[in-house]
């Protein structure tokens, strides 16, 4: 209940802040808003240490999107290619000429 009640406040600094200014002193709010980016901290912080190796799994994932691999070596995409080894034909270094052949393209 008490999260919800800080939204309102933000949202009610937010939309007078944009149109007029009010004579009302927000120490209170900021300070609750403060509170709360501290609770918030406490949780994320643990998440971010246990899924950090996720993370970094689906960065290089990611890499295999022809978007975001335009100009990169093989390097960038090799540990995305050696997950995907059983589904892809070929060895790594025939996936490795056949990003060489796409790259210049």
């Amino acid at each position: 209940m008490h999260c919800k009640q800080l939204i309102d406040d933000v949202v009610f600094m937010f939309k007078y802040i944009r149109n007029e200014k009010l004579e009302e002193n927000y120490e209170e709010i900021l300070d609750d808003l403060t509170e709360l980016c501290d609770i918030t901290d406490h949780f994320i912080a643990p998440l971010n240490e246990r899924f950090s190796t996720h993370q970094w799994l689906l960065l290089s994932l990611s890499r295999l999107i022809p978007a975001f691999i335009e100009g990169k070596p093989f390097d960038d995409i090799k540990e995305a290619v050696e997950i995907y080894q059983t589904l892809l034909h070929g060895s790594t270094s025939v996936n490795k000429q056949e990003f060489l052949l796409y790259q210049k393209k």
